[in-house]
């Protein structure tokens, strides 16, 4: 009688303690979770914004880091560039194209830079005027209008050999003007010029 009363004793505490195990695992996350923790579902975009502000809209604007160049085939819906921006680039293109065939040395005098060159002499005759220069190491070469100097792309437009009047009495002029060619501001092909005056001890020949 006493060992069945034992046994009954213990399968007793036993499932008592099954029960309060079980209870204690049901409430852990109850007991343990953290105080004030409330899930929400995420807002909307379009609610996040407060009337009065401003929020960038990328749609129809110019990309600002858009290729400058762009190819034929690609079209302007891929960088939101129109056409009016498409025909500036192109043309733009184009004229540097055309300042650089320009540019090309086609003679020995295009491979000296202006400033490297001195007008040492003019040369008067009945139907044309030519003029002589000379590099750093005392080579000469001969001008007339024309005549591709300069690595720039320039080209001799006028050869001067004149007598001028001013306030200071009788003043000899020997000049050339050379004139280089540029793209300006509106993307067209301009020249500026440039002019070339003869030291005084030089002499012009008749």
């Amino acid at each position: 009688m006493r060992i069945a009363q034992k046994k009954g004793n213990v399968l007793k505490m036993a499932f008592k303690a099954t029960v309060i195990l079980s209870l204690m695992l049901f409430a852990a996350p109850f007991l343990f979770a953290g105080p004030g923790v409330v899930y929400k579902k995420a807002r909307p975009q379009q609610d996040l914004i407060k009337e009065g502000e401003y929020f960038y809209r990328p749609l129809g604007k110019v990309d600002p880091f858009a290729p400058f160049i762009i190819k034929d085939e690609e079209t302007r819906e891929d960088f939101g560039v129109d056409d009016l921006t498409r025909k500036k680039t192109k043309r733009l293109a184009a004229m540097e194209i055309l300042l650089k065939k320009l540019r090309e040395p086609k003679t020995e005098l295009q491979r000296i830079g202006i400033s490297k060159l001195t007008l040492t002499a003019i040369i008067k005759g009945k139907t044309k005027t030519w003029a002589m220069v000379s590099d750093e190491k005392g080579r000469g070469y001969r001008l007339e209008e024309g005549t591709y100097i300069g690595k720039n792309g320039g080209v001799v437009d006028k050869i001067i050999s004149e007598e001028q009047h001013t306030a200071f009495g009788r003043q000899s002029v020997r000049k050339i003007a050379i004139k280089e060619p540029y793209i300006d501001r509106d993307q067209n092909l301009d020249y500026r010029f440039i002019e070339m005056e003869m030291p005084y001890n030089m002499s012009v020949y008749k």
